[in-house]
């Protein structure tokens, strides 16, 4: 952006944008949009429950917002290999190439009440079902590339277009994931 319409900008927000909170309507109604956007994703990718979706929300940032959901969003998203092989033959293909990894088959309370909950089932059935995702894997349902795609980063920056006069360049950053 060039200096001027950097100044244009500025006097925009400052005054014409900023009097009325128009930018921050417009920011609050792009926030709500993509939450809603990401809440639609998971529970058509994921079938599940709903705490995960129920868990999305956009948290107000300098100049704009952040999406947030429960931790393990980044693990639905991005995938999580298969438990290193235990000899025990499946005929379900073992995830693979995923930025995280179960360790070992080894599952923890925490994760069981995850699966007692989903799935509405006792206590070892529970602990069967996780032991059967760590075994297997959780193939990558991609939902922030669903989302978040070159026709909507464009719509903004047409939105802008409309509101300001000036061109933007929209991109998005995916926030790197901390290793688990």
């Amino acid at each position: 952006m060039a200096v001027n319409e950097a100044e244009e900008l500025k006097r925009l927000l400052n005054e014409d944008l900023g009097k009325d909170g128009f930018y921050q309507d417009f920011i609050g109604r792009l926030s709500d949009d993509i939450v809603q956007q990401f809440k639609e994703q998971i529970d058509k990718d994921t079938k599940g429950s709903g705490a995960l979706s129920s868990s999305v929300v956009a948290i107000p940032s300098k100049g704009g917002f952040e999406v947030q959901a429960d931790f393990y969003y980044k693990f639905i998203d991005d995938g999580v290999n298969a438990a290193p092989s235990t000899g025990i033959k499946t005929s379900r293909p073992l995830v693979q190439g995923a930025p995280y990894s179960f360790k070992n088959l080894g599952v923890s309370e925490d994760f069981a009440k995850s699966m007692k909950q989903y799935a509405g089932a006792n206590v070892s059935h529970a602990y069967a079902i996780a032991v059967s995702i760590k075994k297997h894997g959780i193939k990558a349902h991609d939902i922030t590339e669903k989302v978040v795609t070159d026709e909507f980063l464009d719509n903004i920056a047409n939105d802008l277009l409309t509101i300001t006069g000036l061109a933007f360049e929209i991109t998005f950053d995916k926030a790197l994931p901390d290793s688990e």
